[in-house]
């Protein structure tokens, strides 16, 4: 049960259902194939929220035998806020989408049918048109989308006046040529159709968008093409060249090696290259693009050309660009080569090319350990090498090429950072060889002796350090370390060394913050003026046996102790203090409880009322996502928080079913807006759902609408997209049903006189099914 303590809902942030519910899944897939549903009881009454997830994964994964469990032995389903009808839709499962609207789940919006469509659920789609009047545009651009023709076909003549031209735009994008046709012919007549095929590849849908009798398609970028290697959109675009546009396609296609491209574009006479084509097709190693370019381009290059190809070890363009091109390179060709190792580089340009090298070059060698070119440099090149040399490679740690440099010789050192650097890779070896070569180390080799806690180390190389008083200011920082650290012995050697006779507060503090009781005991009895703080950290991190010793041993303490011991859940420890301690706590206590969801903890502060509780409790509790704490607080302290908070607080985290039970408790509908922006900003897709189903004002709408597009959130885009879709719809249905006299009444899932019987008797079955289980009937079932 562990393992499912930390499962959530997840954000959706795409159309791929799966993919999102995927972790999920790996988890609870498992433990319900192992119990089954015997334990799910136990299990809600352990973690609460969990119900919500497996409602929503029986849902996804169209378990109907556990969805009637939930429903008619635990009543799960008619609780959850979650849509979890819009779940078994946007999956496919029709099964489990006629069992929850059967029960009248609410859990359903016209995100229901978008979904459907896209994925090419016929049959769902089908029923949802057929029986609950499902007005959804974009289901249309969605079906569109991904090819599938018959849905398009079976929604077009419900939206016959509201199809435009994304539709045709998503259909060419992707390269669906029989749902391309059958929009054109319908009337649609995108402009930016020609330019999304073209942009994907598909030639067989331009070659039909421009064989047909429009004329006004928009302008394709040939750049696009030539950096994807498109040919046969390029041949397209030679054919048409009154659509075609671009800037630079012969740089695109030279930079992403595309020769064929390159060469197409050229026999064209429509594109044109800069010295970007072969600067860059000589940095990635396209050698007969370079060719190419050289010989049948007038552009040229530029000194980055051979720079470049140095640099990453293109030793034929480099040739070729030596033998056919004048530009030349500079420094850093040698520079760069040395530095990545390419030995053969080095050696080829310092025998062909007159440019050299900097002191760069033997540097960056070293220290990348290339011990080959390091050797090459200093036999055959004078630049030599600077300190930096020998710093970088220790820092590194390639000792063989520290060792080669330091017996090279440079004259007096100056820097301690190669046996600093030696000492905290606890190379041994190469700290007695710089040691015997004259490197000094510094205040960092000894704290590098700490952090590894390598005593033998540091006590060898602290009476190197100079001068002494830095060396003492160290050890005292040591000290504080090692007893944070617990590290005994480091620390009696540090304060033997440092000759510290009193320890720094930070030392005591630290050591009872991580519970080193042997520290503590060790350090206490040095101490004349008591620090205040080791106490209180004690008992924060919840250590009740340094906590009673200090307190045995009259150590002070504020009442920050039975604060952070509050804050973090530590009962006992609170339980202790209360009764062998005077300081008390303040409204910390009860908010920091309230931050990390210690419901034990608040309902034992509570009734002490040694303060008042403060107004932010609840957001504390509400961000804590503990619905069983916040449904405590309501109960306890109704009128007392700062509510709007709270639920912004919910909004913001995703947190449905608190929110749920905030706006139930305080009917604060009125709030409801601004919520909608927040979970939108959010990408919380199902809190989007259910504050607009109660509070579906066009203002609403765009207002989160603008806040999921500026936070980049597609899916919830999409849905209020959707549903801003068919409210222009149900406007447009008012004004008709409002002109004609002697309309019939919209048929309902649930009237046993609707058409289509064979569905909806499949829908009352698997109802009557769960209905004799225990004869539990739903809460809707009278409306």
């Amino acid at each position: 049960m562990r393992v499912l303590k930390g499962l959530q809902v997840p954000r959706f942030d795409s159309h791929d259902l799966l993919a999102a519910w995927m972790h999920v899944d790996a988890v609870l897939a498992p433990w319900l194939a192992l119990h089954k549903m015997s334990r799910l009881k136990l299990l809600f009454s352990c973690l609460p929220h969990l119900k919500h997830v497996v409602a929503i994964h029986a849902a996804i994964t169209g378990n109907v035998p556990l969805l009637k469990h939930l429903h008619s032995q635990l009543n799960v389903l008619m609780v959850t806020p979650y849509y979890v009808v819009d779940f078994a839709a946007w999956s496919g499962h029709f099964d489990a989408l006629v069992f929850l609207l059967s029960i009248r789940h609410r859990g359903m919006s016209a995100h229901a049918l978008s979904q459907a469509a896209r994925h090419g659920y016929v049959q769902i789609v089908q029923f949802l048109l057929r029986h609950l009047h499902s007005r959804s545009p974009t289901a249309v651009v969605a079906a569109a989308s991904n090819g599938h023709l018959n849905i398009v076909e079976l929604l077009c003549p419900d939206y016959q006046d509201t199809i435009d031209d994304e539709a045709m735009d998503v259909a060419a994008a992707g390269g669906h040529l029989d749902v391309v046709k059958w929009l054109y012919n319908r009337g649609s007549r995108s402009w930016r159709a020609l330019l999304a095929a073209a942009k994907h590849g598909h030639t067989h849908v331009m070659e039909y968008l421009l064989g047909t009798s429009h004329k006004n398609w928009g302008p394709v970028s040939m750049d696009n093409a030539a950096s994807m290697n498109y040919l046969d959109v390029l041949r397209c675009l030679q054919n048409h060249p009154h659509v075609a546009s671009q800037h630079r396609a012969i740089d695109a296609a030279a930079t992403n090696g595309h020769f064929e491209a390159v060469r197409l574009l050229h026999d064209m006479k429509l594109a044109k290259a800069s010295v970007k084509a072969m600067d860059d097709a000589a940095s990635r190693g396209w050698l007969n693009i370079v060719a190419f370019l050289h010989e049948h381009n007038a552009a040229g290059c530029t000194l980055a050309a051979m720079d470049n190809a140095a640099a990453h070890g293109h030793l034929d363009v480099v040739k070729y660009l030596h033998k056919h091109r004048n530009e030349g390179c500079s420094t850093d060709a040698m520079d760069w080569a040395a530095t990545r190792g390419h030995l053969d580089m080095v050696q080829f340009l310092h025998k062909h090319r007159h440019e050299g090298c900097t002191t760069d070059a033997l540097d960056g060698a070293a220290s990348r350990g290339h011990l080959d070119v390091v050797k090459y440099l200093h036999a055959h090149r004078s630049e030599g090498f600077t300190e930096v040399a020998i710093d970088r490679a220790s820092l590194n740690n390639h000792p063989e090429v520290v060792e080669f440099l330091v017996t090279c010789g440079r004259g007096r050192v100056t820097s301690s950072c190669a046996i600093d650097a030696a000492v905290a890779h606890g190379n041994d070896h190469l700290v007695d060889f710089l040691l015997t070569h004259g490197h000094h180390p510094s205040v960092n080799a000894l704290e590098s002796c700490a952090w590894c806690n390598d005593v033998e180390m540091f006590e060898k190389i602290y009476p190197l350090v100079e001068p002494s008083h830095a060396r003492a200011n160290a050890a005292l920082e040591i000290v504080a370390y090692a007893a944070s650290a617990g590290h005994l012995t480091l620390l009696q050697s540090a304060m033997r060394l440092g000759c510290v006779t009193t320890p720094p507060d930070l030392a005591l503090v630290g050591a009872a913050k991580h519970g080193h009781l042997e520290v503590v005991k060790v350090l206490a009895p040095l101490y004349h003026h008591r620090p205040l703080a080791a106490l209180d950290e004690a008992a924060t991190c919840g250590h009740a046996d340094v906590v009673k010793y200090l307190d045995h041993v009259a150590f002070p303490c504020t009442c920050r102790a039975m604060d952070g011991a509050a804050t973090n859940g530590h009962l006992h420890l609170l339980k202790w203090l209360a009764a062998h301690r005077q300081e008390g706590w303040t409204t910390d206590a009860f908010d920091g409880a309230c931050r990390n969801g210690h419901l034990n903890v608040v309902q034992w502060l509570y009734p002490q009322r040694q303060i008042d509780i403060s107004p932010d409790a609840l957001t504390w509790a509400v961000d804590a996502n503990c619905l069983k704490l916040v449904e405590w607080l309501t109960l306890t302290g109704r009128t007392h928080f700062n509510v709007l908070n709270a639920m912004s607080c919910a909004a913001a985290n995703g947190s449905l079913p608190i929110l749920a039970h905030l706006v139930e408790v305080y009917s604060t509908w009125s709030e409801m807006d601004g919520m909608a922006v927040i979970a939108a900003a959010g990408g919380h897709l199902d809190m989007v759902k259910w504050i607009l189903s109660n509070s579906n004002r066009r203002e609403s709408i765009e207002e989160a609408m603008k806040a999921a597009k500026h936070a980049q959130r597609p899916i919830v885009v999409s849905y209020l997209h959707t549903i801003s879709s068919a409210e222009t719809l149900d406007d447009q249905a008012v004004d008709d049903d409002e002109a004609e006299d002697g309309d019939e009444d919209i048929v309902d899932v649930h009237s046993d006189t609707s058409d289509g019987g064979a569905l909806l008797e499949q829908a009352m079955e698997l109802a009557d099914d769960s209905s004799s289980d225990d004869g539990i009937e739903s809460e809707y079932e009278e409306e």
